[in-house]
């Protein structure tokens, strides 16, 4: 059978199976096709020594595309847990990593995002959640911080600097 891979749409978790399930079923009760939404329910059973559960997904450290590369994607790199390996992605990640020219340095991510959804890992960005917020046209002040998590951290919106306006 090989290895197989897969996860949940939002990347929080994966799953790797390494042989041929001991069982399968299709099922058409009306319990299960209430769980599905479908006209049936699908099982598919394997030997816990061949199936594999780990947490996926990422969430932004600091606002530059780097965050979302090294460590993830490169050879070795200690999130890896896609097992991608491919020289051209750790060339690249190499000379992105040190690169000063700043525009130079974004397209050589954009160039390992390219390689990472079109020939490595078979995965790609597929969902991306984000907090919004409505603030009263007089309420001044108001800056929220620029990585993803800070919106639901108490205290990242620097209430000392909130007021308001005539």
């Amino acid at each position: 059978m090989g290895v197989h891979e897969g996860g949940c749409a939002c990347g929080a978790v994966r799953y790797r199976v390494t042989n041929a399930p001991f069982r399968t079923s299709v099922c058409h009760c009306r319990s299960c096709q209430l769980r599905t939404g479908s006209a049936f329910g699908v099982g598919i059973y394997f030997k816990a020594e061949d199936f594999e559960l780990f947490p996926g997904g990422w969430i932004q450290d600091y606002p530059d595309p780097e965050n979302w590369i090294v460590g993830l994607f490169d050879t070795g790199g200690t999130l890896n847990n896609y097992n991608c390996s491919d020289p051209e992605i750790d060339d690249l990640v190499a000379k992105a990593q040190f690169n000063t020219d700043d525009e130079e340095r974004i397209d050589q991510y954009h160039q390992i995002n390219e390689l990472i959804v079109t020939r490595v890992c078979g995965i790609g960005p597929f969902m991306h959640i984000a907090d919004h917020y409505l603030i009263k046209p007089y309420v001044v002040g108001m800056a929220e911080f620029s990585t993803g998590q800070d919106g639901v951290i108490g205290g990242d919106w620097n209430a000392e600097a909130w007021g308001r306006s005539e």
